[in-house]
């Protein structure tokens, strides 16, 4: 699948513009999947993107979806920080 991202020319991009929240859930998946695949973004930032409450339900969505899965530098550096405060103040995140 392939995705095109075009920039409307002035005056109309100053109107057109939607909230994340507003795309349907196909979408979002579509687009944090092939985002994911193309080394765009962490696992965590697919998780968080997706509003997925768990891990393995991004795990899932991403297998499902024929992405190789990979733990790099900056998911482990989200990892260290969320220990450090569950450590604070001994609740999860």
């Amino acid at each position: 699948m392939q995705i095109t991202l075009i920039h409307p020319h002035p005056p109309f991009d100053d109107h057109i513009k939607i909230p994340w929240t507003q795309f349907p859930n196909v979408v979002k998946e579509l687009l944090v999947v092939e985002l994911y695949k193309a080394d765009c973004l962490t696992f965590t930032q697919a998780q968080q993107l997706l509003n997925h409450s768990s891990w393995q339900e991004t795990l899932a969505l991403l297998e499902q979806r024929g992405c190789s899965i990979y733990y790099d530098r900056d998911d482990f550096a989200e990892d260290l920080t969320s220990c450090a405060l569950f450590l604070e103040t001994g609740t999860q995140r």
